[in-house]
């Protein structure tokens, strides 16, 4: 259409265009016409100011430093010459102290003078070698498990104070994405948006131009259970980087969490890499500025996280600056109370870890990530996992109709296959005595029911932890349901087994 190759032009231009293209002289009227549903077309936003970034330039390949054995300076050269640009240091990632990271930039200072690379570092106040960055982040937001907003309030606070002693250095913004498209998307926009309004109001506007926008991949949802999904995770990630335009977009490694062999880590690496190459060079993500923009979704996430955040930086910036990072901690820890309530209930679903999970996976996690400095979904979940060592054995005994109890036997199977245990069916068509008769040949430890409410009254307990999959009460029984506490009812089960043992 004409009007695309306007995006340059006046509003009026664009306007007239439209008007043309619509055949109609009440534009206003015709985008905020009532829809059947009984809400509104939002404003398209094809007049709001490019959202690439300053350099003019898509974002680079980047590489991101997540173990300790991997980081040698020596190797900038290389993978320089493999096309990355953008070197991300996060202490926390790798689990340093301020001591380690002073050292290792002394290093990096010396590797970065002799190759064409920009490093950014995830840190407030460690002094920075020449071609390195600081990046303005919200770690305790992630760390802690808060809302969007709060990170969104929060960096836009340290925007603010960075904008007010301002001394000519240049930074990078790290915003954290995670595996919701659309909403980190928005995340990404409603960042830069508040931020051009708070510069504009202080009069500072012309600092954007020092300004990079980061994407960052959001760890909590990284997982050492099924971690090849890792990768999707990862990808959805980079995408919504690119789409929200994004001057440098951080991809991390499948096996972040879980500890693997040299030959699966090297492949993490690399995917981690080509992941980037795909989504920019296949998928040519990035090359748009702001391809987001004019979708009434994506426009009134863009829009409501934005004003939400505001009204956080608002409460920060009333405060000492030395009480803004704890003023939060009620609100975060009451929210990821939440998060983690509705994870532990299913109604939020992690493939491999609450849900559809690969029974015969051991899990290993790398020790950076069994420390307590955090909060991550899996993490309960994987950790009495990994408890479990000498796991039962268990027997589901499926009575009836096969085909039709099917739904009802994977969700049981799939509640015993979440802590690694080996689970036998007796196959279909038994009648209850045979049922009953082969579970007891079974002798296996922990037992299940599966049949149609109806044969729930002719049931007994067998074996000697026995569970029903319904809500039927059966003495001796134990419930598995939809809707319950996976973990809570996971957990009594492996205190049974240790106390037995």
């Amino acid at each position: 259409m004409e009007w695309l190759s306007k995006f340059s032009s006046t509003q009026q231009d664009w306007e007239a265009v439209v008007k043309k293209e619509l055949k109609t002289e009440e534009l206003g009227r015709f985008l905020s016409r009532p829809l059947p549903e009984g809400g509104q077309r939002a404003t398209l936003a094809t007049h709001a100011n490019a959202w690439f970034d300053p350099s003019f330039r898509r974002a680079a390949l980047s590489y991101t430093w997540t173990r300790e054995e991997d980081v040698n300076w020596g190797q900038l050269p290389e993978l320089v010459k493999r096309g990355v640009w953008d070197f991300i240091l996060d202490p926390f990632l790798l689990g340093w102290d301020d001591a380690r990271l002073v050292k290792e930039l002394t290093h990096a200072g010396e590797a970065l003078q002799v190759c064409e690379a920009r490093l950014w570092v995830c840190h407030d106040t460690a002094l920075l070698p020449q071609k390195a960055f600081r990046v303005l982040g919200a770690h305790e937001v992630v760390a802690r498990g808060g809302h969007a907003a709060h990170e969104l309030g929060l960096l836009l606070s340290h925007l603010i104070g960075w904008a007010q002693s301002h001394q000519g250095e240049s930074i990078a913004v790290g915003v954290t994405l995670d595996s919701e498209l659309f909403k980190s998307i928005a995340k990404k926009r409603a960042l830069k948006a508040i931020t051009e309004a708070a510069f504009r109001e202080m009069g500072c506007v012309d600092l954007l131009s020092r300004v990079t926008w980061m994407a960052r991949a959001n760890w909590r949802e990284f997982t050492a259970l099924d971690y090849s999904n890792n990768v999707l995770r990862n990808a959805t990630t980079v995408a919504a980087g690119y789409i929200a335009g994004a001057g440098v977009v951080e991809s991390l490694p499948f096996d972040l969490i879980a500890s693997l062999p040299k030959l699966e880590r090297d492949r993490a690496q690399r995917l981690g890499l080509t992941t980037q190459l795909v989504l920019q060079n296949e998928s040519f993500l990035g090359e748009v500025a702001d391809p987001a923009a004019g979708g009434y979704t994506l426009e009134q996430l863009t829009h409501s996280l934005g004003e939400e955040a505001w009204k956080v930086m608002q409460r920060l910036m009333a405060l000492p600056a030395s009480e803004r990072e704890t003023h939060l901690g009620v609100e975060m820890d009451q929210r990821w109370e939440d998060v983690q309530k509705r994870f532990r209930h299913r109604r939020l679903v992690q493939t491999g870890v609450n849900d559809f999970p690969e029974a015969s996976e051991a899990v290993q996690i790398h020790p950076r990530w069994m420390k307590a400095d955090h909060v991550r979904l899996a993490r309960d979940f994987e950790e009495l996992r990994l408890g479990l060592t000498n796991k039962p054995r268990v027997a589901i005994a499926v009575i009836g109709d096969y085909a039709a109890l099917q739904a009802r036997f994977n969700f049981t199977k799939n509640y015993f296959e979440l802590l690694g245990l080996e689970v036998v069916d007796s196959g279909a068509g038994l009648s209850v005595s045979d049922a009953n008769a082969w579970l007891i040949s079974q002798k296996a430890p922990v037992t299940a029911w599966v049949s149609s409410d109806e044969d729930h009254a002719q049931l007994t307990a067998v074996g000697e932890r026995c569970y029903l999959a319904g809500k039927t009460t059966v003495p001796g029984c134990l419930n598995l349901f939809a809707g319950q506490d996976v973990l809570v009812t996971l957990e009594a089960l492996v205190l049974w087994w240790k106390g037995r043992a």
